[in-house]
């Protein structure tokens, strides 16, 4: 996705923001009716898209969420399409987020017969072993 459209949120304005949560449909998730006039590219890894978003943010933040608004499994969580181990990269970029205390992931699912909340905890914490063995994961 074009850093183009995160421009337009001035987030670089927020020159004392603490805290941001990004709520996302990962694209690879939907089906094609709910996808349908998306802005998403099925090809470009979700994290690329919150790396994106996250690099006008200023470097206040002290709390970051995602929320992942979808139905997801441990396995859509390790799912290289979702690419989390390259955000838990780039949130500890000490120059970019210098004051970074917390970083929470949180799922806001439906129904998924393969999901548990120990096994999504468990492949969060497995992609996001950075931030994990920091201590700020949540």
């Amino acid at each position: 996705m074009p850093l183009e459209h995160w421009r337009k949120l001035n987030l670089h304005e927020c020159h004392n923001l603490q805290s941001f949560t990004l709520s996302v449909h990962p694209p690879m998730l939907r089906t094609l009716a709910t996808a349908r006039g998306s802005p998403y590219r099925q090809d470009v890894p979700l994290s690329t898209t919150c790396i994106s978003i996250l690099s006008h943010l200023p470097p206040t933040v002290r709390a970051f969420t995602l929320a992942i608004c979808d139905e997801v499994a441990p396995a859509h969580i390790r799912n290289k399409k979702m690419g989390l181990e390259a955000l838990d990269e780039a949130l500890l970029s000490a120059e970019r987020f210098p004051s970074l205390e917390l970083v929470e992931v949180t799922l806001r699912q439906r129904y998924h017969p393969e999901a548990s909340i120990h096994g999504c905890e468990l492949a969060v914490r497995e992609v996001m072993p950075k931030c994990d063995r920091k201590g700020i994961l949540k």
